[in-house]
């Protein structure tokens, strides 16, 4: 099958993209054809859990394949970007890499899940402190 992808959750909030062990940069590149309507049809921010857990993946294939994924990692509906199941290396050297600052990484699914939802209530802290910075502002300049 190479890469499939699918949404993550009932509510349409998370796509998944996920590789087994046959995967190619064909089907990575067919499977990103396919997820970007899904995101362009989206009403909502979507966050992004790229699955590594059925397709051994090494570093080096993931940092040189990871062009393949910009479509979806820098579609403007997408609010935040896990990745499943990557090995320790894989971590280590994306933290060498300000492109991939932006990337979280999860042990399993459901610890991706988890992440995701600290994630989205940081961001709707920031948010609101945001929201507050700029009334502070305007009462005190009116």
């Amino acid at each position: 099958m190479g890469v499939t992808i699918t949404w993550g959750d009932q509510s349409e909030t998370s796509l998944r993209v996920i590789y087994d062990a046959q995967w190619t940069r064909q089907s990575l590149h067919n499977a990103v054809l396919q997820a970007v309507p899904l995101l362009n049809q989206s009403r909502c921010l979507v966050h992004i859990l790229i699955d590594q857990q059925q397709g051994p993946i090494s570093a080096g294939d993931f940092i040189a394949n990871t062009g393949f994924l910009r479509p979806l990692t820098e579609h403007p509906q997408v609010r935040h970007i896990v990745v499943v199941g990557a090995t320790a290396e894989t971590q280590a050297l994306c933290e060498d890499y300000p492109s991939f600052h932006d990337y979280h990484f999860a042990e399993t699914l459901e610890e991706g899940h988890t992440l995701l939802g600290e994630l989205e209530y940081l961001s709707n802290l920031e948010n609101l402190q945001i929201i507050g910075d700029f009334f502070s502002s305007s009462a005190s300049s009116g």
